[in-house]
């Protein structure tokens, strides 16, 4: 009792509880359960004892028992709790021994702190934790679900107050508190492990980083310049070639008891190397120098250059891992050779890429296959020097590690680098020098004697010279490791955006981008195949486009944190981080379940306006169907499918629908009081597709608005004129607002005009003509006939009106035409007149009138005459105006 009486005030949790239940039930004796059982309640009489016995039979007895030896007590069973929480054992089990595992590596991590490559395998199996704590979580959270669905079933327990349920109630809610508090407990046990697992990781993390930034900053003690340095790796190298000739030695005594199968994997290798060569060269001779009709453009040579650069590497890649393979098959690597050996390999490899990205892009032999624009003298030279200073790299990768085979005195690492980098710098300085001399005649910066400029182009050249000059400038200071870690980068980095571009070049072929050819892969695929038109054909292409740019990104990103010197673990971590979930603010964020469901919403899109394409050319052809029925269901398809990717694309990504309807209703509100006019036209459209009032293909007359209905959204309709502009009317105007619909039922239409004859003319013989003539019109139909009547007595003409009815209303202009003069025709043969507007003026007392035309104009002339001056000139010569005469 005192041992649990310690942890009694400190548990205050259910988790707590069933542990403390358990280490009560397993670790405190016995024996003090058993007293207390026995203390709580008493002990039965006898069973021989009978209750009409006499005290004497009854004292006897108990005198009996009394002098028989005391029994020990039997230990009680476990409770239903405990063997239900024992039950769960194999399932809590990883959470536990995940635990149990943390406290191990953060030990470890403290022990090998200053030692980066046991630190890099701490962190790889740091970073497996997570993913375990993660699959032990999701293995127990079904479990907790149902014992907590079934403890909600049960109810609240009853207060003090209330009446006690039953035992076997009681039993079982205290059974399923103690599973539901276990499995709680593993639950966090294991949140709270990944999160330390994380921690640990990030601490790894940072011992690495500190030990990668002192090594690559640390300042040799000893300048490179000094002979000092020099003097004692001369009088190291010495005992350095003995011990290389004496590992040489070993190995070729270990591999005469296997000559014949060495000798055939260098037959072997040779071959492979001397087969793959002339395939190579049969297959790019009869692809790139077959004749052309016009030279290849821009994006087809950077495909060439894609599929010729392996064919390049090929021979001597094949070569080198089939040795590498033979000598590990036949037990020829071990000890220091399997270290010199594995580092050549990469080296070789290594050479064997860069040199064919190299040779594919320049192509020294072809200039019509060439990248860039420079003559065949530029490209050999730049060739050459990349060679050279692969080569340079690769070389002291193999010296790195023979030197660290052999141990060498820190001295002879420092000059080797030393040395090393300053070659490499001086082949940069070569490449910074080299005139790129241009095949075609394009203008480019020249000296004053008329070369190309050396520092032309001037963003290619000076950050190669830069370069240069700072590993040279970092070696000469004592700086050899950064200097040797630029050189490296300059390498690997950039074969690597190399390869990205080659690879992005190739992705931009694919899906028809800049006018590689005509139709792109993908629209080969599937554009003749679901009869897609040229606007969604070029939105699968940039579909395509988008998606390969972003799986070319994700193989991208890990070939550069390789590159810049990252490990696979830390790579694989951060990968599996940011692809698989990272927490953000208590959210959980994966960015492949985010691109997973873009793809999927862009997939179901697409899936829907295919089989909008489909329906359109198939069941919802005019021919069969109505085509403003037609359009309602096509638009129906679309916004259905389009609602059903948003949720699928939503659900999918981890968003919760019910979050996104609470906010829903938290913004409708807002949404009433601010966009309540886009609200209503949204309504509108659906009401227009449904009710269908107007459709598309109807003639309809809204105000000052009159054409054809060509598309209905869920926003505006778009009404097109017939002078051929676009109307776009708000939906809400076409549902509250009058609409002269012409088309509504069916295009049975009436046409009316009017005709004016003079007043000589009879109006039955007028009658009778006009309907013969509306009769003999072909474009009027026989049933309805058409109708004459007399309408009104004008002012200059007796007005009639004919009516004749079409069978296309939207043929109402040509066949008003067609009666207009066939009625025309018919008052000319009859000498029926059709008058004009006349009007006549009477004047009376014309003598009043010219007298007083004839004074006002000598008025005007004698006042003329009055107001006339002459005029002086300079030469005292007068001249007189006449004044000019009125003309009456």
């Amino acid at each position: 009792m005192p041992f649990a009486s310690l942890f009694l005030p400190r548990v205050r949790r259910p988790l707590g509880t069933a542990l403390l239940a358990l280490i009560v039930a397993t670790c405190v004796p016995l024996t003090t359960s058993t007293v207390l059982a026995q203390t709580a309640a008493p002990t039965p009489p006898p069973a021989a004892a009978s209750a009409g016995g006499d005290a004497g039979d009854t004292g006897k007895a108990n005198a009996a028992a009394a002098a028989q030896p005391q029994q020990p007590p039997q230990p009680a069973g476990p409770t239903p709790a405990q063997q239900a929480v024992t039950q769960l054992e194999p399932l809590l089990q990883p959470a536990r021994r995940i635990s149990s595992l943390l406290d191990d590596l953060e030990k470890t991590v403290e022990r090998v702190k200053d030692r980066d490559e046991d630190l890099s395998r701490v962190r790889t199996e740091i970073d497996r934790l997570p993913g375990e704590a993660r699959r032990a979580i999701d293995a127990i959270a079904p479990k907790l679900a149902d014992v907590r669905a079934q403890i909600d079933k049960l109810g609240p327990a009853p207060k003090a107050e209330e009446p006690a349920e039953a035992e076997a109630i009681a039993a079982e809610r205290a059974r399923l508190g103690a599973v539901a508090s276990a499995l709680d407990g593993a639950i966090k046990s294991a949140e709270l492990a990944s999160e330390r697992a994380r921690q640990l990781a990030q601490h790894a993390q940072e011992l690495r980083q500190a030990l990668f930034t002192g090594q690559l900053l640390r300042r040799t003690k000893e300048s490179p310049l000094k002979p000092a340095i020099w003097q004692n790796v001369g009088a190291v190298l010495p005992g350095a070639v003995q011990d290389t000739a004496a590992i040489a030695r070993n190995w070729w005594r270990a591999a005469e008891r296997r000559l014949l199968p060495l000798t055939a994997t260098l037959v072997f290798a040779a071959l492979a190397f001397v087969v793959l060569r002339y395939l190579r060269r049969r297959l790019i001779r009869a692809r790139l120098d077959a004749p052309r009709d016009k030279p290849p453009t821009f994006f087809a040579r950077a495909i060439a250059a894609g599929w010729v650069a392996p064919m390049y590497a090929l021979p001597l890649a094949a070569a080198a891992a089939i040795v590498y393979l033979g000598l590990e098959h036949n037990d020829l690597l071990y000890l220091q050779t399997a270290n010199i050996a594995e580092t050549l390999l990469v080296a070789l490899l290594l050479y064997a890429g860069v040199s064919a990205l190299s040779r594919a892009i320049l192509q020294p032999g072809r200039p019509s296959w060439r990248l860039f624009d420079m003559n065949d003298g530029t490209a050999r030279r730049l060739h050459v020097l990349t060679n050279a200073v692969t080569a340079v790299y690769a070389l002291d990768l193999v010296l790195a590690s023979l030197s660290k085979t052999l141990y060498l005195p820190f001295q002879a690492n420092v000059a080797r680098a030393f040395l090393f980098s300053m070659i490499f710098a001086g082949l940069m300085f070569a490449l910074a020098r080299t005139r790129l001399e241009p095949m075609s005649d394009l203008p480019v910066a020249r000296d004053t004697d008329g070369r190309v400029s050396r520092w032309h182009p001037l963003w290619l050249k000076l950050p190669t010279f830069l370069i240069a000059l700072f590993i040279a400038g970092a070696s000469l200071l004592g700086y050899v490791a950064l200097g040797r870690y630029v050189s490296a980068q300059v390498v690997l980095t950039g074969s690597v955006l190399v390869v990205i571009m080659l690879l992005h070049l190739a992705v931009r072929a694919i899906s028809g981008q800049a006018g590689l050819s005509e139709d792109s892969l993908s629209t080969r695929l599937l554009g003749e195949r679901f009869k897609l038109d040229d606007t969604q054909r070029t939105m699968l292409d940039g579909f395509v486009f988008v998606a390969l740019n972003v799986a070319l990104a994700i193989v991208a990103l890990p070939m550069l944190l390789f590159s810049w010197g990252f490990s696979a673990p830390e790579v694989s971590g951060w990968l599996n981080s940011a692809l698989f979930g990272f927490e953000l603010g208590g959210v959980r964020i994966s960015l492949a379940r985010i691109l997973l469901a873009v793809l999927l919403f862009g997939g179901l899109v697409f899936a829907t306006r295919i089989v909008q394409r489909w329906m359109q050319s198939t069941v919802l052809k005019p021919s069969r169907m109505d085509s403003g029925l037609a359009n309602s269901i096509h638009q129906g398809v679309g916004y259905a499918g389009f609602g059903l990717a948003a949720i699928a694309a939503i659900s999918y990504g981890g968003l919760d629908i019910t979050n996104l309807a609470i906010v829903g209703a938290a913004l409708s509100v807002g949404i009433g009081l601010g966009l309540q006019s886009i609200v209503n036209n949204f309504v509108s459209g659906l009401i227009l597709l449904v009710e269908r009032p107007i459709k598309v293909g109807d003639w309809i007359v809204v105000g000052a608005h009159e054409g054809y209905v060509r598309r209905i959204s869920v926003r505006s309709t778009e009404i097109e004129t017939f002078d051929r502009s676009s109307v776009i009317l708000p939906n809400s105007e076409l549902i509250t607002a009058s609409v002269r619909n012409r088309t509504h039922r069916n295009t049975l239409g009436r046409i009316s005009i009017p005709v004016g004859v003079a007043y000589t003319a009879d109006p039955a013989a007028v009658r009778k003509i006009l309907l013969d003539a509306a009769q003999s019109c072909d474009a009027l139909l026989k049933f309805p006939q058409p109708i004459v009547a007399f309408t009104d007595f004008a002012a200059n003409s007796l007005d009639f009106m004919v009516h004749g009815f079409i069978a296309d209303i939207n043929k109402s202009g040509a066949a008003s035409s067609d009666l207009r003069i066939s009625i025309f025709k018919a008052l000319q043969a009859n000498n029926i007149e059709i008058p004009f507007p006349q009007t006549d003026v009477h004047l009376r007392d014309l003598d009043l009138v010219k007298g007083l035309i004839a004074r006002v104009a000598a008025e005007r002339m004698m006042q003329s005459a009055a107001n006339a001056k002459p005029v002086q000139n300079n030469d005292d010569d007068s001249v007189g105006e006449e004044p000019e005469p009125v003309r009456g």
